[in-house]
């Protein structure tokens, strides 16, 4: 149950969702070593019990995951990731309530919306995934963005501060 040192997993929550609160003694970081849909139905739908926890031993989370609603139910920031690469980071409702980067966009155009009337933010992306251990030149996205422009293939883009607490690595944001 161990990693670096001021650092332990939560690998097996499904198992053990809770009981390993007392085994944390003065470790202030945690990791949640499951795919989110491995983690326990009340923990994906209801926060209270690891908010209750973060607020009691003053605990961080890290919680890597694909699933949209449960990132945007259970984290306060998110960093959005492509081939390795932070795209965009910020406050939660700042990243999926205005996503500046196109990936991030298609991210979120791609959650299904359970309304037939109501449509997506964003298009389906075409192409597909470069190899990541052979990552295009420029910006890592550009084989994939609609918007792409010369720049984007020959310049590897900084995160930079868009506005207060949002960040973006994007030539076009």
């Amino acid at each position: 149950m161990s990693a670096a040192k001021g650092r332990h997993g939560l690998e097996g929550l499904a198992k053990r969702p809770l009981p390993v609160a007392p085994l944390l003694g003065g470790i202030r970081t945690g990791h949640v070593g499951q795919r989110t849909p491995a983690l326990p139905v009340p923990v994906r739908h209801d926060r209270r019990p690891l908010a209750d926890l973060q607020a009691r031993l003053g605990l961080s989370y890290l919680l890597i995951s694909h699933d949209i609603a449960v990132v945007e139910h259970m984290c306060d920031r998110v960093g959005v990731m492509y081939l390795g690469v932070l795209v965009e980071t910020g406050p939660v409702e700042k990243v999926l309530g205005r996503p500046l980067h196109p990936y991030t966009q298609a991210l979120i155009g791609a959650v299904p919306v359970p309304d037939p009337h109501r449509r997506t933010m964003g298009t389906p992306l075409e192409g597909d995934v470069p190899d990541p251990s052979s990552p295009p030149p420029g910006c890592r996205f550009w084989p994939r963005c609609l918007r792409a422009e010369d720049g984007c293939r020959r310049e590897v883009p900084v995160l930079r501060l868009f506005e207060p607490d949002h960040e973006v690595a994007c030539h076009l944001a």
